[in-house]
């Protein structure tokens, strides 16, 4: 048996308290798979780069806000999704990107991030 559930909003920012590399999801998705009898929880986004699939042990809702805790096996850690949106984005993301676009309002912001991924996706990226 599997299931696919993808989260309502179109892009998060990501924090973790032991991975750095973690700083935008795009299109975020749980899938719970079968395996030897026992249900998995992978948590899958794109990060502009790539895609990234974790395993999850736990997770927590409230809201709009989601956050899984890791794997043991897969390096452990706790993983916090915040919708994105121009303030996260001009505080906590923005001088972090090679090309730090600016943008007037939450929905350019959020719109940014889809054609990004789009656009990368339509060379082949």
């Amino acid at each position: 048996m599997q299931t696919r559930e993808i989260l309502p909003k179109p892009v998060y920012y990501i924090e973790s308290d032991k991975d750095r590399t973690v700083l935008i999801g795009v299109r975020v998705r749980l899938e719970y798979k079968e395996f030897d009898g026992e249900r998995i929880l992978r948590v899958t986004w794109y990060d502009m780069i790539k895609e990234r699939a974790m395993t999850a042990v736990e997770i927590k809702r409230d809201g709009d806000l989601f956050a899984f805790r890791r794997s043991e096996q897969e390096g452990g850690g706790e993983y916090y999704f915040t919708p994105m949106d121009l303030e996260i984005y001009d505080n906590k993301v923005k001088d972090k990107l090679l090309s730090g676009r600016e943008f007037d309002s939450n929905e350019a912001v959020v719109r940014g991030f889809l054609e990004a991924i789009r656009d990368g996706l339509e060379r082949g990226e």
